[in-house]
């Protein structure tokens, strides 16, 4: 995707769940993760390519400190023992304002992951959240129901078609 992101011209957001910790910062415990996914250093290699190319993620000014992923298995909300590993990386684009969505991930099911905003006003009234959403923005964008009017949209593909079949995190990788 940096290969193809290079090539783009124009604003341009890159939004998801990256699944990496770029910056020790972005982690509850360093010593937790040392050595572990998501902090490698090929995958903050691979992250920093993007900010190289001159992304910039949109809501870390507005959340210092914050995360966006927290085991709820091990009560980790709670102790506020979490990883920031959900970005918004815009190039020739900003945010007037940012948020994450600590509420949303944790009712009506408990989910590990939060919603990540970059100015509201832009986002339609319901939003949903995962791999479902993502499944109905694609459906919504090839329907007319939401309209890009600039730049690119980037959304990362579903990584576990079975899990999301069965309505779980759970399944083989396939």
């Amino acid at each position: 995707m940096r290969a193809a992101a290079s090539t783009w011209s124009g604003p341009t957001l890159l939004a998801g769940d990256w699944n990496v910790a770029p910056t020790d910062a972005d982690v509850w415990s360093v010593e937790r993760f040392a050595g572990k996914t998501h902090t490698s250093a090929p995958e903050r290699a691979a992250f920093d390519g993007f900010v190289a190319q001159g992304f910039s993620d949109l809501v870390r000014p507005y959340t210092p400190g914050e995360f966006t992923y927290w085991d709820y298995t091990g009560l980790r909300f709670p102790k506020n023992r979490g990883m920031r590993i959900d970005f918004i990386l815009g190039r020739e684009v900003t945010a007037a304002a940012a948020f994450i969505d600590h509420g949303c991930g944790f009712a009506p099911v408990p989910a590990e992951w939060t919603l990540v905003v970059a100015d509201e006003s832009a986002l339609p009234a319901a939003v949903d959240r995962g791999a479902h959403g993502i499944v109905r923005a694609i459906d919504d964008l090839a329907h007319g129901r939401i309209v890009l009017r600039r730049g690119r949209l980037t959304l990362v593909p579903v990584a576990n078609p079975l899990a999301l079949k069965q309505n779980t995190r759970e399944g083989e990788r396939n």
